[in-house]
């Protein structure tokens, strides 16, 4: 039978390679080209294949090495799956019933095994001895698809009882199968063609199982140091604790108790012990009087807002009158966010936030107003306009001749309704803890933070962000002169709504503060800065 081949192009190259042979063969010949191991292969742009696959047709061929994203995750799965095997080499299938792969820890992830096996580091050492033996073997990783109810009865025989009642809810008809051997087990993803490719690892036994220490995706050649994160490692830890206690420790136990109507009592069980968790962070820093900034991080949607208001409300049930300022009322301008390595907007770095408005006035950028309209604090103000050029100061007012003590009964449950636009809730802008402007029946103009939204209502605080807080002021006097006729225009601009909108109700009123310039005056009278 005569051969067929297949024209592919990879870069600029055009080759023609039989029909029927495995990308692997291929990526061979341009690994060279590559800094890194190629793992993958992306057919016509949009089909990403494991390199045991074969080529079927005419194509365009972009390979994928380990120093990609998805390459990378390759790889840790592949290192996992031979880490499993080698577990049930060493400790024997009949004693070995389960391993656990919790979550990352380092540069790798925390396991556990549950087995009649004794964890020490000589067992760990055999377990590093074998799997090194496997990347030596070089033994093919092969796929294979089987009927999911087959896959149910394979899981149930080997005793993976995690595996058999998550595919006992499976919808789809066939299930992809991994074996590396006589070994077999499930993974969603892709996976190295063969054990060969996995001989860059490390194992560290930690607490009460062991870490797989794995490369960094820069440097996949090289295994870092392990760095033992404590208080992460805890709260990931605890975070196990809660779903053993629910026995939802894999997805098919979340599924069971979603198929059993017990998924409400999940929740509410597990919302209990966050709710504990954070009265008991809430006791800790109410505990320590000298702290006066509690920092929350997290990545975008990550719950940090939730949380500050969670926490806000343990804070103020030991006595504190909290202040929650959101990272998202700081961002820069679109224009002004800086952009990552391949272009796309960054907003999780620090350079992404306006630091401007959380530091204090220099001589650039002064903090200035204007006396003698009551547009600042009057308590403010007198300390301040009996001073000369070149005096320095330094006062703090009080909660009660600041913005008052923090009363709770300026917390009020809001119609949803009032916040829709062409009748649908607008939920872009109303969020917990952005700040809204609001307007009283008499026509006043109020700032208000959402506390939380639910069903029918918008729970608003229409307390002053400083409100309970005592004022300390420090600092300078650079000038002091009469206000223009040019000034106090700009203030009736400012007040009926015009002008630079710089507003002037910050902790001292004035608005010089927002980079407005000589030109944005505040009150008439003394423009002082």
């Amino acid at each position: 039978m005569e051969k067929e081949f297949c024209t592919v192009q990879t870069g600029d190259k055009v080759k023609c390679y039989e029909r029927g042979i495995a990308y692997k063969k291929i990526a061979e010949e341009f690994q060279e080209e590559y800094p890194a191991k190629i793992v993958l292969a992306l057919v016509d742009g949009t089909r990403l294949q494991e390199l045991n696959k074969r080529l079927k047709q005419d194509c365009k061929i972009e390979f994928v090495t380990v120093k990609d994203p998805i390459g990378y995750e390759t790889y840790r799965r592949s290192l996992c799956f031979m880490l499993v095997k080698a577990v049930h080499d060493v400790g024997g299938h009949d004693k070995i019933r389960n391993v656990k792969i919790h979550f990352s820890v380092s540069n790798g992830y925390y396991c556990t095994i549950d087995g009649d096996v004794v964890l020490d580091q000589k067992f760990l050492d055999q377990i590093d001895a074998r799997m090194h033996e496997l990347a030596e073997a070089q033994i093919p990783i092969e796929k294979r698809s089987v009927h999911t109810s087959d896959a149910v009865e394979l899981f149930g025989r080997h005793g993976m009882y995690d595996k058999e009642r998550l595919f006992g809810y499976r919808r789809v008809s066939k299930v992809n199968i991994y074996r590396m051997n006589e070994f077999e087990d499930y993974y969603y993803g892709y996976m190295v063609p063969d054990s060969g490719y996995l001989k860059n690892f490390a194992l560290h036994l930690y607490d009460e199982g062991f870490v797989l220490q794995m490369p960094e995706i820069d440097k996949p050649e090289i295994v870092p140091h392990f760095q033992a994160r404590t208080k992460f490692f805890q709260v990931m830890k605890e975070s196990v604790k809660w779903g053993d206690i629910q026995e939802i420790e894999t997805v098919g136990g979340l599924n069971r108790n979603i198929t059993s109507g017990d998924v409400q009592e999940t929740v509410l069980v597990q919302e209990a012990m966050q709710e504990r968790r954070i009265a008991e962070i809430a006791q800790m820093i109410a505990s320590r009087p000298e702290i006066r900034f509690v920092l929350i991080a997290g990545p975008s949607s990550s719950g940090k807002t939730t949380f500050s208001h969670r926490l806000s409300v343990q804070l103020r049930a030991n006595g504190m009158r909290p202040h929650p300022i959101a990272v998202d009322n700081y961002f820069k301008e679109r224009e002004e966010t800086p952009k990552d390595e391949k272009g796309n907007y960054n907003f999780e770095g620090l350079c992404a936030v306006d630091i401007d408005l959380f530091e204090e006035t220099n001589a650039e950028h002064p903090f200035q107003f204007i006396s003698g309209l009551g547009t600042t604090l009057e308590s403010f103000e007198n300390q301040i306009t009996a001073l000369s050029k070149g005096d320095k100061f330094d006062f703090t007012i009080p909660a009660d001749k600041a913005y008052g003590q923090y009363d709770e009964q300026h917390v009020i449950d809001l119609p949803k309704h009032i916040f829709e636009i062409d009748g649908k809730f607008d939920s872009e802008h109303i969020k917990e803890g952005n700040i809204v402007p609001l307007q009283t029946g008499d026509g006043q103009r109020v700032n208000a933070s959402v506390v939380e939204i639910k069903p029918d209502v918008v729970v608003v605080d229409l307390n002053h962000p400083l409100a309970g807080a005592d004022l300390i002021f420090e600092g300078e006097i650079i000038e002091s002169r009469p206000a223009t006729n040019e000034e106090i225009q700009e203030l009736i601009k400012l007040m009926s709504g015009e002008g630079c909108g710089c507003g002037c109700d910050s902790c001292g009123g004035g608005c010089g503060d927002n980079e407005c310039g000589d030109d944005c005056g505040c009150e008439g009278g003394h423009c002082h800065k």
